[in-house]
């Protein structure tokens, strides 16, 4: 019996969702309903004896934040294979067909999107299950979405005659986002669902599509698997190859043109979760989450006389208050605002690309940032000195390394540090801190299974991150 392996896509930058979702912390890896990502919650969705473990297509801005969110629900994954730069859907997916194609000659390949939200996460499971006798027949087994509104920001599937020995339909036609009168009369029709983005295929199928519709695609995608390298846990595929593709999605390249197409529907909750009305949409559906006037309050966040709005404070020694508000969206960071009309939330990418040109740093990084060992972010910038917390994994460390411009203390506010400085060792926990100088060897471990967080106090006439030699 054919093995089903999930492969997550994982390299959206979610800008739809900014403030809170950023190119360096998009929202897939974010906590935005639930106690785990969006990312965690797709690896969950296939965590069953049913399925093997998943493979995961990401890129090198992504890697340690998805393995390390992967280790944080007890997750191994099959693989994390790297993308030397985004190339849309088609090619990722079939570098991952190739990958596993390798491993195993009858595998089945589940594509699933890193960044959607299913509640009923069996209910998904079982679905995918039902599916698996047409895609082990040949079959290219889509999950299409029953539409209970006439949603314009989604393509569809088209619907034909059910199948004769399993619970799914033809595919007639794929359709891109429609108008609204369009909208209107595909809802109307019953006939039609929305496109999810997750399918079920042997990999064979898919390579043997690729063969035929995108050939020089697939030459060149299976060059750069083959020249893939490692580093660390993660597969790097090969930079040159992989720069000869052309950048297309799986719809275009494969899909439209298959006829070998079925589609089973999916009348459980779904959401791509593409902007903060969706977002505002599937919060207002979880019990107790608005109060009688509509309005649903996340975090450090209050109201008085407003309706129907969303009032968001990512930071809980932020206080955010709407008075008089209507039909309004807030949301507030440590570092940026947003006040939106809930009309217009398709407008928040062309608020990114504004800051973008303008060169706001905020426009797509996270005041956290995160590296191997952990993360830091900053409390205070000035011109000659910055205050970060920096937090480091259990049983990390950061590599031994020099400042030419800046001298650093650190304060152990949780766990404990060891500590090297030139050729002098410390151990420091709780308060307990320690001072740096201009260019000394220093090294910051942890060597615990519990976190370590620190305040790291920077002075010097330059505190750039480049600032740093790695010994």
């Amino acid at each position: 019996m054919a093995v089903i392996y999930p492969v997550i896509l994982c390299g959206g930058s979610g800008t739809r969702l900014w403030p809170l979702s950023r190119q360096s912390m998009p929202k897939q890896f974010l906590n935005l309903i639930g106690e785990n990502s969006l990312f965690q919650q797709a690896a969950q969705r296939v965590s069953g004896s049913q399925f093997a473990k998943p493979l995961v297509i990401t890129s090198h801005d992504y890697r340690f934040i998805a393995a390390q969110q992967l280790a944080d629900i007890g997750m191994q994954p099959n693989g994390v294979v790297l993308e030397p730069s985004a190339k849309n859907t088609a090619p990722a997916i079939l570098a991952a067909a190739e990958f596993l194609y390798q491993q195993d000659a009858d595998a089945l390949l589940l594509v699933m999107p890193s960044d959607h939200y299913i509640p009923e996460q069996q209910a998904m499971a079982d679905l995918v299950l039902a599916a698996k006798s047409s895609a082990e027949a040949g079959a290219i087994a889509t999950f299409g979405i029953q539409p209970d509104r006439p949603e314009t920001g989604y393509g569809y599937i088209e619907r034909g005659e059910a199948l004769s020995d399993a619970d799914g339909y033809g595919v007639v036609a794929f359709h891109e986002k429609p108008d609204q009168a369009t909208a209107q009369a595909m809802l109307a029709s019953g006939t039609y669902l929305w496109n999810s983005g997750l399918f079920l295929a042997r990999c064979k199928t898919v390579l043997a599509h690729a063969e035929t519709f995108v050939p020089d695609m697939l030459a060149s995608v299976r060059k750069s698997v083959s020249e893939s390298t490692t580093d660390l846990d993660f597969l790097r595929l090969g930079e040159l190859a992989w720069q000869d593709i052309e950048a297309d999605s799986i719809d275009y390249a494969l899909m439209e043109k298959a006829d070998n197409l079925a589609v089973f529907p999916f009348s459980g909750r779904w959401s791509d979760l593409g902007d903060w009305q969706a977002l505002r949409r599937e919060l207002a559906a979880e019990e107790a989450s608005t109060d009688t006037k509509g309005n649903l309050l996340v975090g450090s966040a209050h109201q008085i006389d407003s309706q129907s709005c969303l009032i968001w404070s990512n930071n809980d020694e932020q206080v955010v208050t709407g008075v008089g508000l209507k039909d309004t969206i807030v949301v507030a960071m440590k570092d940026a605002v947003l006040v939106i009309d809930a009309a217009q939330t398709q407008s928040v990418k062309q608020v990114v690309d504004r800051l973008c040109s303008q060169n706001h740093s905020q426009a797509h990084e996270q005041a956290r940032q995160f590296r191997p060992w952990g993360w830091f972010e900053t409390l205070v910038l000035s011109d000659n000195y910055q205050v970060r917390r920096v937090h480091l994994y259990p049983n990390t460390q950061m590599s031994l390394q020099t400042h030419q411009k800046r001298s650093e203390k650190w304060v152990v506010t949780s766990g404990v540090a060891e500590v090297r400085i030139e050729d002098r060792l410390f151990r420091l926990t709780q308060n307990q801190s320690v001072d740096i100088p201009i260019q000394a060897a220093h090294q910051l471990a942890n060597k615990e299974d519990a976190p370590l967080t620190l305040i790291e106090v920077r002075t010097g006439n330059y505190l750039g991150e480049d600032d740093v030699e790695r010994l």
